[in-house]
């Protein structure tokens, strides 16, 4: 299981870096501006905002793994998408894809990482948000 998470994380980290060296030449083929092409890389993030409540419903429901299934398929989607993008409307659509993606991912990674986590207890991609006790804050302190 641990190497699927690895693997996952590996695609995720490819899919990501593949766009951006790649700006100039898909600018040029698809006849786009850097004000589009503003656009479409913008798509990532304003979809993995908006996509946080719906995800993790899902999440609740499914359990991690099905998630994780879900976003390792959404993320071989939006790269293949990506390879095919015509114009700067396919394009868009296939990265908002990742964004939506890279959310049901992380936070099936999360419930698979962190032990005996339960729905909302992850907060931070690498902190667990376990409440701290009396007799470990004075010793943490001074």
């Amino acid at each position: 299981m641990l190497l699927g998470v690895w693997l996952l994380y590996l695609s995720f980290g490819l899919n990501i870096a593949a766009l951006a060296p790649l700006v100039p030449v898909i600018e040029s083929d698809l006849g786009m501006s850097h004000s589009a092409m503003g656009r479409v890389l913008g798509a990532w993030q304003f979809v993995f905002i908006l996509s946080a409540i719906p995800c993790g419903i899902l999440l609740d429901r499914l359990g991690p793994r099905w998630a994780m299934l879900g976003g390792a398929l959404l993320m071989a989607v939006s790269a293949f998408w990506r390879s095919i993008a015509t114009d700067e409307i396919s394009l868009l659509f296939a990265v908002a894809v990742f964004g939506w993606e890279d959310r049901s991912y992380r936070r099936g990674r999360l419930r698979l990482s962190v032990p005996g986590s339960k729905a909302g207890s992850v907060g931070w991609p690498w902190v667990s948000m376990s409440p701290v006790r009396e007799s470990e804050q004075s010793s943490a302190c001074c």
